[in-house]
């Protein structure tokens, strides 16, 4: 199952996170519980929570083609964006 680690932090040009009174960390939360609820093969670790930036490790399927577009969905609703971190 491919995996990657992949940092999150608030969108500055996004209205959903000018407009949250989350923390970046906590939107990301809920950017990735989303994310993991919409495939039953998707899951997540959590490796750093600080409250600018939340660095995650995802897991899914090779079969889940719409892991990546799902993910930048779910970041755009909750005011966040992710890059991948080289390991």
């Amino acid at each position: 199952m491919p995996s990657g680690h992949y940092k999150f932090v608030r969108k500055s040009n996004s209205v959903e996170g000018f407009g949250s009174k989350n923390r970046p960390s906590t939107d990301a939360l809920n950017a990735l519980k989303f994310w993991s609820n919409a495939q039953p093969q998707r899951s997540i670790t959590i490796l750093v929570d600080e409250d600018e930036q939340l660095l995650a490790n995802l897991i899914w399927s090779e079969e889940d083609t719409s892991a990546g577009s799902s993910l930048e969905t779910a970041c755009d609703k909750h005011g966040v964006e992710c890059s991948y971190v080289q390991t």
